[in-house]
């Protein structure tokens, strides 16, 4: 800043002050812009079929002042290939030895998924009802086979026995010095078998001794 002078001193007078005086401004600093890193790759797809979104980000290199930074993320569309659709249906047909509700649950199931039933008492699921690409594959029941192996006293294990379907029946051996009660033992619906039995033999007449 500057003066000037209004009246100059006599002879005698003091000189004049100084006319100008400097000061410091913009103490701060000056203002900085931003340096940024390249942009990161692509994140992958959200979605693995159909439209989704995918994102990359920046960073902010060094120490900047004043001016504001521009975005660091930036969020693009992405597709990938057409999404397959679900199995949605309003009646099926009826499943042998399932119930009716059990397969009205599997409605909606998605595409490339399985839905497993709960067949009737007896059966079980030897194949789930699966949804591929809007086709529905339908499940199936069978007899439930007895995997249990008859335990009888005196016959061991009849191991042959795994595995018979249901009606079906199993010879019954004994151990030597013991009989069958009942020749043959039967898979039930529970998928157990039917009780059997082995008596030991006894002789029904008395010695002849001489």
């Amino acid at each position: 800043r500057s003066r000037e002078v209004m009246r100059r001193p006599t002879a005698t007078g003091r000189p004049c002050p100084p006319l100008q005086e400097v000061g410091v401004c913009n103490a701060g600093g000056c203002a900085s812009a931003c340096h940024m890193t390249q942009w990161s790759p692509w994140t992958r797809c959200s979605t693995t079929c159909g439209l989704g979104d995918r994102q990359r980000v920046r960073l902010i290199q060094g120490e900047h002042t004043g001016l504001q930074c521009p975005h660091l993320r930036e969020v693009g569309r992405c597709e990938g290939p057409p999404c397959q659709a679900d199995c949605v249906f309003n009646e099926l047909e009826q499943v042998p030895h399932a119930p009716r509700s059990e397969i009205n649950r599997c409605n909606n199931t998605p595409s490339g998924r399985f839905c497993n039933v709960q067949c009737d008492p007896g059966f079980w699921q030897t194949r789930p009802l699966l949804c591929a690409s809007g086709v529905i594959s339908m499940p199936t029941c069978d007899p439930r086979p007895c995997d249990s192996v008859p335990h009888i006293s005196h016959s061991g294990a009849i191991r042959q026995c795994r595995g018979y379907r249901r009606g079906s029946s199993c010879r019954v051996t004994c151990d030597p010095g013991y009989h069958p009660v009942t020749s043959e033992v039967t898979c039930t619906s529970s998928g157990e078998f039917s009780p059997g039995a082995c008596d030991e033999i006894r002789c029904k007449h008395l010695p002849n001794i001489l």
